[in-house]
């Protein structure tokens, strides 16, 4: 909140609800972070780094699942066929920056092979509506959250899956729509820091790219780049899909819960 600008940090609503967060992370006798920059910011309150453990949050391989293009039946539905989609699905919050993908989408508009899909609800979607709008943008579809049964089609429909955070909110959000389209097999374009922890699991896992918020020329070389390109696109999807079922699948985070639950010292 404070980090969004909702809640001023010299506040007396923030002190006082600061001081009984740390007050409650020091009298744990573990602390779970779910991400690398949110274990540093809780070493930088002062909380000692032997009682954090970090354990990402994860997909569902048996919930979402690769689909093959040929089978699946949402591409037929949006009329997408051979088009090469650039898809965001998730919250559309104000954590988020899409100026970048919108400019992006205005630069692209004549390459007609290109199209791109955004899936969800939140704050900001009437500002991409109004933008769709008044830049004519026919490249772009809006539609709302897809059933949960339905998201593997969905998120397989993508050639490349985009993710955004602002600047500034690494440590404080992490967008869990990563581990879903890792387990899709879908390439990613994340918009944000370079120091995020999705920059980074981004650069190990090499399935995808990192761009600075409001690099437009970079985002859109990106996408003419994997569309002229759709094997390699298809590769860095694959890589990612590897290294989810390693790291980031339902049963491996689990089981790092239960281990912490269950070890003879707590």
């Amino acid at each position: 909140a404070i980090a969004l600008g909702f809640i001023k940090a010299n506040s007396l609503f923030a002190r006082f609800s600061g001081f009984l967060s740390t007050v409650t992370y020091r009298k744990a006798e573990q602390l779970i972070a779910i991400s690398e920059n949110m274990r540093q910011k809780l070493i930088d309150k002062g909380i000692a780094a032997s009682k954090i453990r970090v354990i990402d949050n994860w997909a569902d391989k048996e919930n979402i699942y690769p689909v093959k293009k040929e089978d699946n039946w949402f591409l037929q539905k949006h009329n997408l066929g051979e088009s090469f989609v650039v898809q965001y699905s998730g919250n559309m919050g104000l954590g988020h920056e899409f100026s970048t993908f919108l400019e992006g989408m205005k630069y692209l508009r004549s390459y007609t092979d290109i199209k791109f899909i955004f899936i969800g609800e939140g704050k900001l979607k009437p500002e991409i509506l109004e933008f769709k709008e008044k830049e004519t943008l026919s490249n772009l579809t809006v539609l709302p959250y897809q059933e949960r049964r339905n998201l593997s089609f969905s998120i397989s429909a993508a050639d490349v899956s985009l993710i955004t955070l602002k600047n500034n909110l690494e440590g404080c959000m992490l967008p869990s729509k990563l581990y879903g389209i890792m387990a899709a097999a879908s390439p990613i374009i994340f918009v944000g820091s370079p120091e995020s922890d999705i920059a980074r699991i981004i650069s190990q896992a090499d399935c995808g790219f990192q761009v600075d918020e409001g690099d437009v020329s970079r985002f859109s070389d990106l996408l003419l780049q994997l569309c002229r390109n759709r094997s390699y696109a298809s590769r860095l999807g694959r890589n990612g899909y590897r290294f989810f079922l390693k790291h980031y699948e339902r049963k491996n985070a689990t089981r790092r819960y239960y281990e912490i639950l269950t070890s003879s010292d707590q």
